[in-house]
């Protein structure tokens, strides 16, 4: 009986520390992945355009209701990859601050 009994809690025991070995290694893993979507935000923040800094953005969702409203709306459209939209920006962007365009503008 007695050998029964401790061949079961042994049993019992191995597997506990099986499961926190596990748990573990699956806490590692799942801080590498946070790690990893950290580095990539960062990165992502680094080339984040500088036009936001400077303009409201639009969205397709809130397009409809800017265009509806009773005044004159100017949206630049550009994007990360287009040369001449990287070409202009920074221009755009003095000539906003100079002229006070941020609340006239959305990007």
């Amino acid at each position: 009986m007695k050998k029964g009994y401790i061949a079961g809690l042994s049993v019992i025991v191995l597997l506990i520390i099986g499961i926190a070995i596990s748990a573990v290694a699956k806490f590692q893993d799942i801080e590498q992945v946070v790690q990893q979507k950290d580095k990539e935000i960062q990165a992502s923040k680094s080339n984040y355009p500088e036009i936001y800094d400077h303009l409201n953005a639009v969205t397709f969702e809130n397009f409809k209701s800017l265009i509806q409203q009773d005044r004159s709306v100017l949206v630049y459209v550009g994007r990360p990859s287009c040369g001449d939209c990287n070409r202009f920006e920074p221009n755009f962007n003095k000539m906003i601050e100079q002229y006070n365009l941020g609340s006239k503008i959305t990007f």
